[in-house]
């Protein structure tokens, strides 16, 4: 199970074999949690400062942007969430809710991490320096910049479908 679990973090930016020693993936593969959701639960909620690392194992999750009642994106078995969060201690930017069915996720919490980075302190330098910290800043740049363009076509989508709903009342009005 620890192997399966090193080879999921190791798609994640911060844990990428790439930059990554394996004994620093497997350590924190090792301090990963079952956790099960039940059909259309709260996973995360936006703005929430919850420093957790989630990885999907089975079933869906919907992700919702602040103002959307809309899911803007799935996450699938395989799929992580909380990357950033986990490493940089900062609020949810989005909500994540369980589907129709049961959600298995493994989650890393922010005090585990920075265990295993303390036993790691040669390998693993959390500066600027650090080329999986690089990458998950990059990589959580590009998912924000992401989030806001499907929330934007959402918001548009939304207003085209009133506006289409409004001529139609309109033109029901008119009819004799």
């Amino acid at each position: 199970i620890t192997r399966q679990y090193a080879r999921l973090l190791g798609k994640i930016p911060f844990f990428s074999p790439a930059h990554r020693c394996y004994g620093v993936i497997k350590a924190a593969a090792k301090r990963l949690e079952v956790r099960t959701y039940t059909p259309n639960s709260t996973i995360m909620f936006v703005r929430e400062k919850q420093k957790e690392l989630l990885i999907v194992t089975s079933g869906s999750a919907d992700v919702y942007s602040s103002a959307s009642k809309q899911s803007i994106l799935t996450l699938l078995p395989g799929d992580f969430i909380g990357d950033y969060q986990l490493i940089f201690g900062t609020a949810n930017i989005v909500s994540v809710r369980s589907g129709l069915s049961f959600v298995d996720v493994l989650t890393l919490s922010h005090e585990a991490l920075y265990e295993v980075l303390s036993d790691f302190s040669d390998a693993v330098t959390m500066s600027k320096a650090d080329i999986g910290l690089r990458e998950t800043i990059k990589a959580h740049q590009l998912r924000t910049q992401r989030f806001s363009k499907l929330h934007e076509s959402m918001k548009k989508t939304n207003k085209n479908k009133e506006r289409r709903n409004l001529s139609k009342e309109r033109r029901r009005e008119i009819s004799p």
